[in-house]
């Protein structure tokens, strides 16, 4: 049995979902269960929907009350949460720990005491690999970034003590292979899509006289590359019916500084964040997806996009190259370019029959690995063959 632990939602409820299903999740400690609190959910605007036992939960509702309410640095909250997490292993019963890098330290040393084995879940690049790309692209465009110093120790230390380290992708894989980890220590499990919530919500229908709907979705940040979706939208402004783009997701302060800069092209529509159970009104067969990132450990909108009949034009930077075929269900290109965004953009506008092919072809690539009980089941094998 495995105790998880995770301070905010990422996607530790579908993992203790999954664990659950399998039989395999003893307790799950969060601050955020906000549907199996009904006075903490009044706090909150998103929707947790995942189906777990409340007494699998254990919430720590006051850390949660705290944490909104006096924002501050992660390392600070996350190192008050693992505090408590590890505080209370000593009365579970647990074969496997896995808890979430970076709020996890304390929780892996004590559950190594007693004698468990541990996963640690690193859903990005290695630390030392992602602030080197951010550090290169914020310093692009005269803005300064650096992870602070305390976070990237934490994460160092919890490499080491970790027994496993869980990556989402090759990218990050590759990343900590880079960084002298040993390939024994990580396991690669990709992450998954909710093929009932992203199913196509039409038929697939394309040409070259209709203008083609280009969909983002995620962070507008400088580490998700949408400052080259906006260069690549500009160069088709002078004729809005070719291409109107749309970005779903939270506007991060660097990007609307990049805006007020630049300006936002006439052919893009901010969205702003769009909840996951209102997606389908814009993922849709019949559109194509972009995936920019320059840092990216998994990307989860490329496998929603694909489930819903979409191409998807992404970066390698990502789950990309294990799950996208270039020129079968969509094109991996360079990261910052612009320039191969729109040579593929209009390669998909000129040719009709490619684009339906490719979507035809998009959610056939994640049925059969990507799916959320894929992921349950090849995590459940493992933690029952370290226990």
């Amino acid at each position: 049995m495995l105790i998880l632990s995770c301070i905010t939602k990422f996607h530790a409820f579908q993992v203790a979902e999954q664990l659950q299903k399998n039989n395999q999740l003893e307790r799950f400690y969060t601050t955020y269960a906000a549907q199996k609190n009904p006075f903490w959910k009044a706090f909150l605007k998103r929707l947790d929907d995942e189906e777990i036992s409340p007494d699998r939960l254990r919430t720590n509702i006051p850390l949660a009350i705290a944490k909104k309410t006096f924002p501050g640095p992660n390392w600070y909250w996350n190192r008050l949460f693992d505090q408590w997490v590890a505080h209370n292993l000593g009365g579970e019963n647990f074969d496997v720990f896995m808890g979430w890098s970076g709020m996890s330290m304390l929780a892996l040393q004590t559950a190594k005491k007693l004698g468990k084995k541990t996963i640690l879940v690193r859903s990005s690049a290695h630390i030392a690999v992602q602030n080197r790309i951010l550090q290169e692209e914020y310093q692009q465009f005269g803005q300064a970034f650096s992870i602070p110093e305390k976070e990237i120790q934490t994460e160092l230390q919890e490499y080491e003590v970790a027994d496993y380290i869980e990556v989402p992708s090759t990218f990050a894989y590759n990343s900590f292979v880079a960084q002298g980890i040993h390939p024994g220590k990580l396991l690669r499990h990709p992450l998954g899509v909710s093929l009932e919530r992203f199913t196509p919500s039409g038929p697939i229908e394309c040409s070259s006289e209709k203008t083609i709907q280009v969909i983002y979705l995620g962070n507008l940040s400088l580490q998700k590359g949408v400052q080259y979706l906006f260069m690549a939208a500009r160069q088709f402004a002078l004729n809005n019916r070719i291409f109107q783009f749309h970005f779903i997701g939270q506007l991060m302060p660097e990007i609307k500084t990049w805006l007020d800069q630049n300006g936002l092209p006439e052919n893009c529509q901010l969205h702003g964040f769009i909840p996951q159970q209102q997606l389908n009104l814009l993922l849709r067969p019949g559109a194509i997806g972009v995936v920019p990132t320059l840092h990216d450990g998994f990307s989860q909108a490329i496998p929603q996009m694909l489930a819903c009949h979409m191409p998807v034009i992404a970066t390698p930077n990502s789950i990309a190259p294990d799950v996208i075929i270039d020129g079968e269900n969509g094109f991996i290109v360079t990261a910052r370019s612009p320039e191969a965004i729109v040579e593929k953009l209009q390669q998909l506008k000129d040719d009709p029959d490619l684009f339906i092919r490719m979507s035809h072809r998009a959610r056939a690539s994640v049925l059969n690995e990507l799916s959320w009980e894929h992921y349950g089941q090849r995590l459940s094998a493992f933690v029952r063959g370290i226990a």
